[in-house]
């Protein structure tokens, strides 16, 4: 997992922590808000690029925090469940379709407990269940679906460039405001 380094931030921080409560009210604000716009381009960047709704993004690979001192984006990068996609839909003789993602030999099912998921089947079939003749297919070990989070990486080292320069206008808009106040 790569992070976003800001070229000169540590001194910069040293230098505003030795001046009044102002400049450190300023310092906060100026990363509350370029961590808020890190966070909105990773997120939009991230689900363009996976082809995967911003709303999955959201809810399960992104999540940030923001401190008086830093701002972190903690950006998951394990493939993701079908299920949590988006809604999908089943075609007869080829599988599920996801949003832009099509899942070949895939199929809907829905356990016991009310788990609604998209399963796959893998793997070598020697078992029969029993009651099934001979003909029939044996039973496969399934396996629910997941989509892979592959350009994750790529994108956060991109907009790093993009942080850097918004935490420079945003830190000195925030300067501004408290010394003309």
């Amino acid at each position: 997992m790569g992070g976003i380094e800001v070229q000169g931030l540590d001194k910069l921080l040293q230098d505003l922590d030795a001046m009044s409560p102002d400049l450190n009210s300023a310092r906060r604000a100026a990363i509350k808000s370029s961590t808020k716009k890190a966070d909105e381009l990773i997120k939009k960047r991230i689900a363009k690029r996976e082809q995967i709704s911003s709303k999955a993004v959201n809810q399960y690979r992104v999540k940030t925090k923001t401190y008086s001192y830093m701002g972190t984006i903690w950006v998951g990068h394990a493939p993701i469940k079908v299920r949590y996609v988006g809604k999908y839909a089943v075609i007869k003789g080829v599988g599920v379709k996801v949003g832009r993602h099509t899942i070949k030999s895939a199929f809907v099912a829905k356990s016991e407990s009310g788990h609604q998921g998209v399963f796959q089947r893998h793997g070598k079939g020697k078992r029969w269940t029993a009651g099934r003749s001979r003909k029939s297919k044996p039973n496969l070990p399934i396996k629910e679906s997941r989509i892979p989070f592959e350009h994750a990486e790529s994108e956060i080292k991109r907009i790093s460039k993009e942080v850097e320069i918004s935490f420079d206008r945003s830190l000195e808009f925030e300067l501004k405001k408290r010394i003309e106040s």
